[in-house]
């Protein structure tokens, strides 16, 4: 990867689309350490609006929307399927010389001239901020803030198995590069608005109960969150609040959008999320993973979800 990146006189970045915190910060942290390395054709390519609670993180007006272009080399950050990039992600790749991956999710993926791949790590952000130490790749307060974001949002605070030790490493060395932890846990963690908590406790007492009650299945359609005033990247934080309570072992959230559904699934158990996930065309980790559908019945969307989760338990 160094030889690709020293070799290389542009170079894009791009990670997938429905963004997230270790997907901005990977990209921002790697974009930022090569802009010092004095890299001047370097384009972070956005595909995709940043949710408003990543808005804080330093770098973020680099993202770049200029139409695509060859370019040596393409970097996937977080992602190993050309496809989670989106249309305008596909035209930069179909563009370039050379594609590069870093990424920790499940997946078959695709052939690359480089790639690094460990579904065992925490993060990407993670991954970068080892590819950066171990190469000595230059390092500021920004770029650890934007990696520190993305190993701890992908985390859900370090509570994760898969955490322990590599991500708390790297997070370490992030802290003394002038990581700003306070501002990243202000920004991501403690600033929630009433209207969420609102919104939770419909979506709750509607969830739908399975596995002797300790699975569920959360629907969250577009006019409950219109109703309450808020974004979809504002409720994001249901996915981990429903996993603190002690009954529930395995979760799936539906999110409606305008052309279908994101649905993403957590457990607690020995149950493969990521097996699941593929099911639908989706990938991820044992424990959490996520996969996007068409529109349909909701319903029938339930019973489909459920009947597959099932099929994993009960194998």
């Amino acid at each position: 990867m160094i030889n690709l990146i020293n070799e290389a006189k542009s170079i894009g970045i791009i990670s997938h689309v429905s963004t997230d915190g270790d997907a901005v910060g990977s990209s921002l942290g790697l974009y930022n350490s090569l802009k010092l390395l004095g890299k001047e054709d370097l384009v972070l390519i956005k595909n995709s609006d940043i949710p408003s609670h990543l808005q804080f993180i330093p770098g973020i007006e680099f993202y770049s929307e200029e139409e695509p272009r060859e370019l040596d080399l393409i970097i996937l950050l977080d992602l190993n399927e050309f496809y989670r990039t989106g249309n305008i992600g596909m035209e930069w790749i179909k563009k370039a010389k050379e594609v590069a991956c870093i990424d920790h999710h499940y997946s078959e993926g695709q052939s690359f001239d480089f790639s690094y791949i460990d579904k065992e790590a925490s993060s990407t952000s993670q991954l970068v901020s080892q590819f950066i130490r171990e190469n000595n790749l230059p390092i500021n307060k920004d770029i650890a803030t934007s990696l520190y974001t993305g190993i701890t949002t992908d985390t859900n605070r370090y509570m994760y198995n898969n955490s322990r030790k590599d991500a708390m490493r790297e997070s370490i060395y992030l802290i003394e590069n002038g990581a700003e932890v306070d501002k990243i846990y202000k920004h991501i963690f403690n600033s929630r608005k009433i209207n969420e908590f609102k919104l939770a406790n419909e979506v709750f007492e509607e969830g739908k109960f399975f596995y002797k009650d300790q699975g569920i299945i959360l629907y969250l359609p577009i006019d409950l969150v219109e109703k309450y005033d808020l974004e979809l990247d504002e409720v994001s934080f249901i996915k981990s609040m429903i996993m603190e309570f002690d009954q529930i072992k395995i979760a799936a959230i539906i999110n409606e959008k305008e052309d279908g559904y994101k649905v993403s699934l957590r457990s607690k158990i020995d149950v493969n999320m990521a097996h699941i996930a593929s099911k639908f065309g989706g990938g991820g980790h044992i424990r959490a993973a996520g996969f996007a559908i068409k529109k349909d019945n909701i319903n029938i969307v339930r019973k489909n979800i459920k009947k597959r989760i099932e099929e994993e338990i009960y194998k």
